[in-house]
């Protein structure tokens, strides 16, 4: 653990880092989000500094926590987005009834699986070439997106 992030109830994030001395360092403050904070992720080891956020205001916004700048921000428009995951060029999040994709490349949307739960998409998931997701509807789905997002196939 070198970073952490913190979601707060007035819609910001506050980045930690790891000291030498076994504490934690107050590094800064991100703001940018207008509702509540869904989720937080860190890019992994291809992006160390790369921190991820989403949001119910519909968006999926791109950090660099060395500076505190917006990189990237991803719109699913008046949706709530609850859950999100990144895979490559692919970044994924769940809304109400709705899986949503984006090239980050681009920033596009790229596809949406919208008939496979009936409620919220609380959970997205990528492993591997497969996605996973689960809604309170009570379905978790597996989809094999190996070849691209189409959902009757890839179910």
């Amino acid at each position: 653990l070198t970073s952490l992030a913190v979601s707060l109830s007035n819609n910001t994030i506050k980045l930690y880092t790891a000291r030498g001395s076994g504490g934690i360092a107050y590094v800064g403050e991100l703001s940018g989000h207008t509702d509540t904070i869904s989720e937080l992720s860190f890019a992994g080891a291809e992006a160390p500094h790369a921190l991820y956020s989403s949001s119910a205001d519909g968006t999926v916004r791109g950090w660099d926590s060395r500076t505190g700048q917006q990189a990237e921000s991803f719109s699913a428009g008046h949706r709530k987005l609850w859950s999100f995951s990144l895979s490559g060029h692919h970044l994924v999040a769940g809304s109400d009834g709705q899986i949503i994709f984006w090239d980050k490349r681009t920033g596009k949307q790229c596809g949406a699986f919208t008939d496979t739960h009936a409620e919220d998409v609380t959970q997205v998931k990528f492993c591997q070439s497969r996605l996973l997701s689960g809604s309170v509807d009570g379905l978790i789905s597996v989809f094999d997106v190996a070849n691209g997002f189409d959902e009757d196939d890839g179910f």
